[in-house]
Order: C-alpha cells, then structure tokens, then sequence
C-alpha cells in the first residue's frame, strides 16, 4: 500500500518567506526583479492576527528542543495552509479551516486580498504561483473553485499544462529567485514522475534597523549557550537610545524597529538570568504566549544605555516535524491518500485522490549592524565606545538564550518567530 502511494496522487505545496537588509543598492535591485505585491500596513490583518500568530506558537512549541535553534514563519505556513483550503472540501477542508481558525473563508480571503492591495511602500512583499501539471484530472469547475481564488485574492500566477520535467525546473527555480530578490538562488533539483501540481507562496520583508549598530563597536564577547559557552561577534550600542522595553515576573523583552516601515524584531529573555527562557515560555498557555508579544505594542519607550546582541546567522531545517504538528493540531486526511480530499482540484488520470505526504520546512537568518536577512521554505509533497551616562536608563545584553519574533506593528502579526539555544 505505501509503495501504490507513492506512484499515485502527488502534491508540491513550497513556501518561501524573505528578509534581507533595506539599503540603496538592494532598493534598486528590488525595483529591476520584484513580481510579487507590497504587503499593506494599515493593520487589516488585526481580525485574523491571533489565529495567525497561534497556529505559529502551537508549531513553534512542538518543533523546538532545549539544545537546538529553532526558526519558522506562521505568516508563511498560515497563507500556505489557507490557499489550500480553495481547492479541499468535505472534511479536509473542515479540518483546514478549523486549525486556522476561519469561520468565514470569503472574509479571510477578501481580507488577505485587502491587506495585498492597500501596500504603501517596499517594505514586505508577498507572491504566489500555482503550477499545474498535464497529467491531472481537473475538476469541472476548478476555475471557479481554486485557480480563480488564487489570482483574485491571493494575486497568483497560474501556469496549466505543466510537464514538470528540466525545463519546469528551470522555470521555477527562477520563479524563485527573482521573487526572493535572489537569497534562494533554486527550490528544487527535479520532480518525480507522477507531480501534479505545485503550490508556491513567497513573503519578502527588507528591513534595516532604526537605530544601527557599528560595526566598529562589534566585540568578541562570550554568549552563555544551553549546552555551551561559545565567544560570538557581539553588536553594541555605543550611545544610549530609547527603545519599547518591559519587564514582568517571566520576561524581560526588547523591541528593535526596522527604519521607515511598520515591522520590528521583539528579544525577549527569561526575568530570571538562572531560568532557559524556552522553559518560561513553555509553561505559558496559548493565550499567555499571546499576551507576551501583545506587550510589545503598550510598553513604553525606555532608554537603553547598554544594548548587545548577537550577530546571527542561522539555518533551519525539518522534514517530518511540520507534518506531525499540524495533524496533531487537527490537520490529518490531506496527508493519506484514501481519506484525502483536493477534489475542487481535481484527481490523478487514475480517478485517485490527491494528497500531501510529506512536508518540508527550511529557513535561514542573518541579522548584522546594518539589518535583518530571513528565508523560509516549506516544502509538501511526496517526497564598545563608553555610553553616555544616564543613571535613569537600563541595560539589555543578549548573552544567553532568547526567543525573538520579526513582526508587523500595526495588526502584530508574527512572520517569524525562533528560539536561539546555542551560537
């Protein structure tokens, strides 16, 4: 049975979330490749921003270990998982529908629509491809169903009669590289026989901080791993600025403003410099993990007379993890073919159903002096100078595990969210 599985019905689902540093030369390069859409800012995501940010944190907790770096993108896994629900019905479309928390999925997709249309400025762009192949049954009314969805609210390119064979490869391969400003330069090396359609979602955010750190104030210092103490390049402030701050019983959490634009990074620690911060975060409820980053958006502006972080570049990677969290979270026949149902899509030429049985979900990061650069892919398918003195202001230096968030400040929806362990 599993064998006959996999020469049936198969599904490439690929998500790709972008983040690369604001700077004259990469405006430029943006302006001659980007075919994607400016996400908006005026905070129309606010009715869904929760449900968003939860299916993230519910992934996020069963993903991440004690030891490792964990990254990953709800904006992305979110968009993804809903643009499904266009061509499922019955109870794959039930249980889609239900762990993203839609009750109403004409409003979610006008309202996605609305927060594409109403972009203002390059600061976060988002770009979808549906690829057809030759060999699928298509439904009678895919059109109005699942293509026409597609390009209406979610601004996708539709390519039909896909042979996916070297050629499709190259295609979207480029497809790829220019809808992620050419940080991922290819998704795939090739396709199995029996691919029937793929589904692409890219989210491209360019961010450089508001307040930049020197590079000539970058220092060797040590950073107090879960399982090792490792000396890193260490980003410094070198003067004191004032950024949103707080601190409870559990964290103490700084907010880090990207420059002309509605996005920031949130750092949060432990309150208690003996505690894991992926422990305190772990003995919170759904709603209290809410409550941590909804702080972010009422603190108040404090002056940080010392600032340390440090310099990252991280890569991540899970194949059958993704999977598992979600049909634990309620997602399960779109992964087994005999209960499986995509039929607003279509079938295999055989009359069997499509399905997912394998998803695959990367992500890489660089945050430097200047800025942040983030990737994330997901894949379903078969197969120090001395500050100023101010004894008013307070210290935040980075030097042992943290959990931090890249997020939209308007309707505080998390694009990315990651634990860091160990450097």
């Amino acid at each position: 049975m599993k064998e006959k599985k996999r020469k049936r019905g198969y599904i490439v689902c690929i998500i790709f979330a972008a983040c690369i540093v604001l700077c004259i030369s990469g405006i430029l390069a943006l302006k001659k490749w980007h075919t994607g859409t400016h996400i908006a800012h005026e905070g129309i995501l606010k009715g869904y921003s929760d449900e968003i940010n939860s299916l993230g944190y519910s992934i996020f907790d069963r993903l991440k270990t004690e030891d490792d770096n964990t990254f990953i993108s709800p904006m992305s896994i979110y968009i993804t998982m809903a643009m499904l629900v266009n061509g499922a019905d019955g109870v794959s479309r039930d249980e889609l529908m239900n762990t993203l928390g839609i009750e109403n999925y004409d409003e979610w997709n006008s309202t996605l629509a609305e927060y594409i249309r109403q972009s203002s400025r390059a600061d976060c762009f988002i770009a979808d491809s549906v690829w057809l192949g030759d060999n699928i049954a298509e439904a009678d009314n895919i059109e109005n169903d699942f293509t026409s969805p597609l390009k209406k609210y979610y601004n996708s390119k539709v390519y039909k009669n896909v042979l996916f064979d070297s050629g499709t490869v190259k295609k979207m391969n480029k497809w790829v590289y220019e809808n992620t400003g050419g940080m991922i330069e290819k998704i795939t090396d090739g396709f199995l026989p029996d691919t029937m359609f793929a589904l692409i979602n890219a989210i491209y955010f360019e961010g450089e901080w508001s307040n930049a750190f020197d590079k000539g104030n970058t220092v060797k210092e040590k950073f107090f791993g879960s399982s090792e103490t490792e000396t890193v390049d260490m980003m410094t402030s070198a003067e004191v600025n004032d950024y949103r701050y707080f601190k409870d019983d559990s964290f103490a959490g700084i907010e880090l403003e990207y420059k002309d634009t509605d996005y920031a990074m949130d750092i949060i620690m432990s309150a208690d410099n003996s505690k894991r911060t992926g422990d305190v975060w772990d003995m919170l409820s759904d709603t209290e993990r809410l409550e941590v980053i909804d702080k972010f958006a009422d603190a108040e502006y404090e002056s940080i007379r010392t600032l340390k972080i440090p310099r990252l570049e991280l890569e991540y990677e899970t194949d059958d993890g993704l999977e598992k969290a979600l049909a634990e979270m309620g997602i399960r026949t779109i992964f087994d073919m005999d209960s499986s149902d995509f039929s607003k899509i279509g079938t295999d030429l055989n009359g069997d159903n499509l399905y997912i049985n394998k998803l695959i979900h990367k992500t890489a990061l660089k945050a430097d002096e200047k800025g942040t650069k983030a990737a994330a892919v997901t894949y379903a398918g078969e197969d120090a100078a001395a500050p100023a003195v101010d004894e008013t202001a307070k210290d935040f230096i980075v030097d042992r595990p943290f959990i931090f968030v890249i997020r939209d400040t308007v309707s505080q929806t998390v694009l990315f969210i990651g634990e860091v362990n160990n450097l």
